[in-house]
């Protein structure tokens, strides 16, 4: 029960806890079913970063600068990462 404005009407706030706790959780890792596809493009993903280290690269290691960031896009232009149309 959320408390009312003097005119009746619910705060923002109250507004948006009640959304909050009436959205669903998250499901456990085994209520998930991927479909062929995903599985596919996950399989495939995992091949791709196990044959290109950089490519699991953290946030958190660049930011730390445990990598470098230069050198790390100066990669992906050499591997054609970078021509991936995004300008077009």
């Amino acid at each position: 029960v959320y408390p009312q404005n003097e005119d009746g009407n619910y705060s923002k706030e109250a507004l948006f806890m009640s959304f909050l706790k009436s959205y669903p959780p998250f499901p456990s890792p085994n209520q998930v079913v991927f479909s062929p596809e995903a599985k596919v493009r996950e399989a495939k993903l995992e091949l791709e970063m196990k044959a290109n280290p950089s490519f699991s690269v953290s946030l958190d290691d660049i930011m730390t600068g445990k990598v470098d960031f230069a050198s790390l896009l100066k990669g992906y232009a050499q591997d054609g990462w970078l021509d991936a149309d995004i300008y077009a």
